[in-house]
């Protein structure tokens, strides 16, 4: 736990090994140089309460009528705890650079479309209140290739 603890300051998580990131939905965005911290904590809340909004839990949609208000409420505790759970914010090393991954099943174009429909519609929402996220690129899926076959597949590419 501790270690978990030091590896996630101020909402970000390093990324010593970027092959660890390939394969899930991401969202990569800029900030102001020195401002990652600050961004990452920003976009995680955001990015959490859009995924509240657009993608409503299984457990709500499909609940059959709870027994009794005990039991609702910690199935929707649960739930909202789970959707709280989604978005890990990562320091990928670059000066105003960062990287948000999120859980598999999510249509991070829809989330990112309506981050910036609101923020351009709507001037009291949250997605317009957010000062420090400039940009964000969303990536339906990630891979990742060493430099040895980059180069050579841009040896193969190259004219003789």
């Amino acid at each position: 736990a501790k270690a978990r603890q030091k590896e996630k300051k101020g909402g970000l998580v390093r990324c010593g090994d970027l092959r660890k990131l390939r394969g899930r939905p991401a969202i990569l965005f800029t900030c102001p140089t020195k401002q990652e911290r600050a961004a990452a904590h920003e976009l995680g809340a955001l990015l959490r309460d859009y995924l509240k909004k657009l993608k409503p839990t299984a457990a709500k949609a499909e609940a059959p009528a709870a027994a009794s208000t005990s039991a609702a409420l910690k199935a929707e505790a649960a739930a909202e705890a789970e959707a709280g759970a989604r978005v890990t914010v990562y320091d990928v090393g670059n000066v105003g650079l960062g990287y948000a991954a999120l859980e598999s099943g999510v249509d991070v174009v829809e989330l990112a479309s309506a981050i910036v429909r609101d923020a351009k519609d709507d001037a009291s929402s949250a997605a317009a209140a957010a000062k420090l996220v400039v940009r964000l690129m969303p990536m339906q899926h990630v891979g990742f290739a060493g430099l040895g076959p980059c180069l050579e597949g841009a040896g193969a590419a190259r004219p003789p």
